[in-house]
């Protein structure tokens, strides 16, 4: 509302009567500071100017007085449009039930007990019209290209997720209950439910910024909140924690002794400032012996060098994870930031999953004895190796725990004389012996689903474990390969199918890409034909397909959701044909189709170059000689020949 034409001459007279004030002070201070204080015209000066100015301080109250008073309030249309005065102090709703609360402050404070949970969760059911509610999967695709750790914070979220869906479902149940006009009991049963669940989540949540936070605290405080309950803050009496952490420090560092000065040695005199030789700076297991280190001189003595920086883990330090050591030991050789990161994209997620196990016991010996995780010599990786191997570890994880060492700690690790010796020393006491000695023929399995037939009578399951049965055996290959055979890479021409793999596999490499697999018309017996079963899964799988998550993946789940099966699922298909037909799986597993069927091959004719592109290895691969060309259960007819050629020579004597 624009002012009156009265109200601004007001106002302007009002700040020239300001001014003139502000003048009368200034002259009033200047005649202070130069009039001599003994003079009488001063006296009387300043008690005339004393009256004046209290006078004028009076006007200027009235001033003040009268300009609140003369500025007209907005109306009440436009105060109730711009809402009400924030208020200063937080406000809180009804006080509830003592009995509610007493119950519900528990779960706040200390969570939900765990068979509690498990109850309520296990009575609660997503309804089937609301299947929103449940916490969606990660998909397979960013589950074999994610970190573990990762793996493992997603799990958790997933989780809370699903919680959450639970107390939603619970509310929905109460409401629906509630306009049905139901027992009440079981309405607040619901609704007591839902809320146990939100504040179990609320209590989770809690410990979630105590752990994002607790990392950027001093360790021996982080040590001493790890009880500490919540208040109105996240930690209770923080301040007071704080100091008395601060009295004890101090109170042990005045009952420490004081470190006595060091004399130097005669192997320091041509150390600059007295400074000891590396080789004396650290203990014996310490020292690095790997490529680089410095020669022994003439006397005996090894040049002045910096000592290598100690990173013995802290007794208190929790093992950071598999990828924080390979990174570390990446960034130590003066590497990027972005080369180390395409490094660490030449290790699988299963590799870096096993890599991990075996840097977790290696990080727990360092810390027991006090040992670098990074630079350490020989004979202390071999003392670590033996200590697993009394512990019954196999040939093969004493391997893996080798190739992880030579990942941190350098290469020098798996090539050096010393370590091969053990090695050699390792399989005399315990060999490595082949998984089989023997395999099953695949006349059996390929007999049994033989009697799946015809196609089209059968039901998801079984046209679903036959084609995976199939592809195994014809093709040779792994599950692996049969996860990342996907609809849209498969081709079908008169003589077969073609099924190209676009997914890097464990036998993937510069020179030796994925292969292209091959399926024939077996127009002879059409019950085992792998193109035609393949083709008459496509066919069934079609409508599921528009609905799955992953519909691109050649094999879906029989059951619902129809989604992507993951080679775990694979496998287990693969073990249920094989135990249906009679072969003993506790002691052959699924990959054993691989064995069986490249045997087969060899026994029927086929030469071991054609076998090694069949199936995917090099030309150059003993894999086939060694592991996997067995001879079949029961077969005894090299024996058989070779007594009878023995017998035949001794009968022409």
């Amino acid at each position: 509302m624009p002012k009156r034409k009265s109200e601004k001459e007001d106002e302007e007279k009002r700040r020239s009567k300001i001014q003139k004030l502000e003048k009368r002070l200034e002259r009033y201070r200047s005649r202070e500071i130069t009039t001599p204080p003994n003079s009488n015209n001063h006296i009387e000066q300043q008690g005339q100017d004393e009256i004046e100015t209290e006078a004028e301080a009076f006007s200027i109250l009235e001033v003040e007085d009268v300009t609140d008073e003369g500025v007209d309030s907005l109306p009440n249309e436009v105060l109730m449009a711009l809402g009400d005065e924030n208020a200063q102090e937080k406000g809180y709703g009804e006080d509830i039930h003592s009995d509610i609360t007493k119950r519900m402050d528990g779960i706040l404070m200390k969570g939900l007990p765990k068979e509690q949970k498990e109850i309520i969760t296990k009575n609660l059911l997503i309804p089937a019209n609301m299947m929103l509610l449940e916490a969606p999967k990660l998909n397979n695709e960013l589950n074999a290209i994610l970190s573990s750790s990762t793996k493992t914070r997603d799990k958790l979220l997933e989780g809370r997720q699903q919680d959450l869906g639970l107390a939603g479902a619970s509310v929905l149940y109460a409401i629906h209950k509630l306009s049905r006009g139901e027992d009440k009991i079981d309405i607040i049963k619901s609704l007591g439910d839902a809320s146990r669940l939100l504040c179990n989540l609320h209590y989770e949540y809690t410990n979630m910024r105590k752990k994002l936070i607790s990392p950027h605290l001093d360790k021996s405080l982080s040590l001493n909140l790890k009880e500490n309950t919540r208040s109105d803050f996240l930690y209770t009496k923080l301040d007071e924690t704080v100091k008395s952490l601060a009295a004890i420090k101090r109170a042990s560092s005045a009952l420490k002794p004081k470190p006595q000065p060091q004399t130097s040695t005669s192997g320091s005199k041509n150390c600059s400032r007295g400074t000891p030789p590396a080789s004396a700076a650290l203990p014996a297991p310490h020292r690095h012996e790997g490529p680089g280190t410095p020669a022994t001189a003439a006397n005996g003595q090894r040049p002045c060098q910096i000592p290598i920086e100690n990173v013995a883990p802290d007794a208190r330090e929790a093992y950071p994870g598999g990828v924080h050591l390979i990174r570390q030991a990446f960034s130590r050789r003066m590497i990027s930031e972005s080369g180390v990161d395409v490094m660490m994209a030449s290790l699988s997620a299963n590799s870096i999953k096993q890599y991990s196990s075996c840097l977790k016991q290696w990080w727990q010996y360092c810390k027991t004895n006090k040992v670098d995780v990074f630079h350490s010599s020989v004979p202390t990786v071999i003392s670590y190796l033996s200590s697993i191997f009394y512990k019954g570890a196999s040939y093969q994880t004493l391997n893996c725990h080798r190739s992880s060492l030579s990942l941190i700690i350098g290469t020098h690790i798996g090539t050096d004389d010393r370590v091969k010796r053990w090695f050699k020393g390792i399989f005399k006491l315990r060999p490595k012996m082949p998984k089989y000695e023997n395999i099953w023929d695949p006349s059996i399995v390929l007999s049994y689903i033989k009697h799946w037939y015809p196609l089209e009578k059968l039901n998801l399951e079984k046209i679903t474990k036959k084609t995976a049965m199939l592809l195994a055996l014809t093709t040779g290959q792994r599950v692996q390969t049969l996860f990342y055979m996907r609809i849209n890479n498969i081709r079908f021409t008169e003589d077969g199918a073609e099924v190209i793999i676009t997914d890097i596999l464990k036998t993937t490499a510069p020179g030796n890409p994925p292969p292209k697999i091959y399926l024939p018309y077996f127009r002879e017996q059409p019950q085992i034909c792998p193109a035609t079963t393949l083709s008459a899964y496509i066919n069934v799988t079609k409508e599921l397909r528009h609905v799955a998550e992953s519909n691109d993946h050649l094999f879906l789940t029989f059951k619902n959701p129809h989604v992507s099966a993951t080679t775990q699922t694979i496998s287990r298909w693969l073990k249920q044909v094989m135990a249906d037909s009679g072969v003993d799986v506790s002691v052959f597993s699924s990959h054993s189709t691989r064995h069986a069927s490249t045997s087969c091959a060899h026994r029927g004719g086929l030469t071991v170059d054609s076998i090694l592109k069949a199936v995917g290895w090099s030309s150059r691969s003993a894999t086939f000689a060694r592991h996997y060309n067995r001879p079949l259960i029961n077969n005894v007819s090299e024996q058989v020949q070779f007594a009878r050629v023995v017998c035949t020579a001794a009968q022409n004597t």
